[in-house]
């Protein structure tokens, strides 16, 4: 079995593998070269840019039979600006199944990550179990609020909106979008590719309507997508690229969906968990609301002196800390790591007897800042010799967000 990145006459075969994979029905209307030369003339979308990040497994005879998706992102990390990779398009043909292609796959792709100065991968799991394998764990956590209309009540605040057409409002929604996820780890920090979407925005036909907030003096602090949903019979205002500055952004937000009373009942969206908002809805009691959490999706380390020396600590301290990774071997070490005013000072690779002890799936999610400091302990994999309160001091709770999907 050979295993390598695609070439451009095969991405046509990754999109048959795909199909058959899941029972989908493939759109054979144009040719690979017809396809190939829209991408490289008129790129629409980050897939379409990067369609030659797949990395595929073939037979010795040169067939396709298991191909990964893997999409660069410069994403937030501790105030730094990082590579990940985001997987999809995980497909093996039913009949090869069972063989060990997508771990061979998965090897090579993040081997070659490594070499190529990739922070962190991530990925939307079928199976946790089956991911972990290859060292991730839990990614970030979100709250899906669904709440009656009834259950909200209006803000005494000034604000003006806008529906975006076109290219209306692009610029500012990038603005509103930035400020608010500066401080989160894992957020995409979006290129011109990934606001394509928005520059084609024709609301009458897509029946998808995105509106930008400005406060009095104009500055935008709120966007919102909104479209129509059928859950349970029941018509649902599904919200999405929702986002906001500060508090009287939500709150326009908020202000506007009222408008749709008369139409639904109920409205649907997600943010970040750490975000409580529960006291902007004052009727709980009265009228049906919930917010479930939700564990969204899969984070790795890809290099971990690279992570370690980008991190923020907690003021000042040392600590000796020993990964275990099957896959990538550099990141097998013990790492001597000194901080002092929550950033290192120092870094070193040492024969000493470690503090602390994990798999590299462990440190990835709690390095991300997925848990507090009290969970480490729970971890299956992570053995604790000596300095616990320095480790609290390297492994807490931070906020994450990511939006995109792969």
């Amino acid at each position: 079995m050979i295993v390598r990145k695609i070439k451009k006459e095969e991405y046509l075969e990754t999109s048959k593998v795909f199909n058959i994979a899941f029972n989908f029905k493939m759109d054979d209307s144009l040719s690979n070269e017809e396809i190939v030369r829209r991408f490289e003339e008129n790129p629409e979308s980050r897939h379409a840019l990067y369609y030659l990040e797949k990395w595929a497994a073939f037979t010795d005879d040169n067939k396709m039979v298991a191909y990964v998706s893997a999409l660069p992102f410069n994403i937030r990390f501790d105030g730094n600006s990082v590579l990940m990779s985001g997987i999809g398009g995980v497909s093996t043909l039913p009949e090869y199944r069972g063989h060990g292609i997508m771990r061979k796959i998965m090897e090579a792709l993040l081997k070659d990550e490594y070499k190529n100065d990739y922070a962190f991968s991530y990925l939307y799991p079928f199976s946790h179990a089956f991911y972990n394998k290859f060292g991730y764990n839990q990614g970030y956590e979100r709250i899906r609020w669904n709440l009656s209309l009834d259950s909200i009540k209006p803000s005494p605040i000034k604000y003006k909106a806008f529906m975006h057409e076109k290219d209306s409002h692009t610029e500012d929604i990038k603005k509103v979008y930035d400020e608010f996820i500066k401080d989160y780890n894992l957020s995409v920090i979006r290129e011109d590719i990934d606001y394509f979407r928005f520059r084609k925005s024709n609301p009458a036909v897509d029946q998808v309507y995105t509106y930008v907030f400005y406060d009095e003096n104009n500055n935008p602090i709120g966007v919102v997508t909104i479209k129509r949903v059928m859950k349970n019979d029941k018509r649902v205002l599904s919200c999405s690229n929702l986002f906001f500055s500060n508090i009287n952004g939500f709150k326009a937000i908020l202000n506007h969906l009222l408008n749709y009373k008369n139409n639904y009942q109920s409205v649907e969206f997600i943010l970040p968990a750490n975000l409580r908002l529960s006291h902007l809805i004052p009727e709980w009691s009265l009228y049906p609301a919930s917010r479930n959490l939700e564990i969204f999706g899969m984070v790795r380390v890809v290099n971990v002196e690279k992570v370690l020396k980008l991190a923020k600590y907690k003021g000042s301290g040392n600590l000796i800390i020993k990964i275990n990774d099957s896959i990538i071997e550099e990141n097998n070490n013990t790492y001597a790591i000194t901080f002092e005013n929550d950033h290192l000072s120092s870094i070193t690779k040492t024969n000493e007897m470690p503090h602390v002890e994990m798999g590299i799936d462990a440190f990835s999610t709690l390095i991300v800042g997925i848990y507090d400091s009290d969970s480490v302990l729970s971890f299956n994999n992570v053995t604790i010799f000596k300095n616990t309160e320095n480790i609290k001091k390297v492994f807490y709770q931070k906020k994450c967000m990511l939006y995109e999907y792969f």
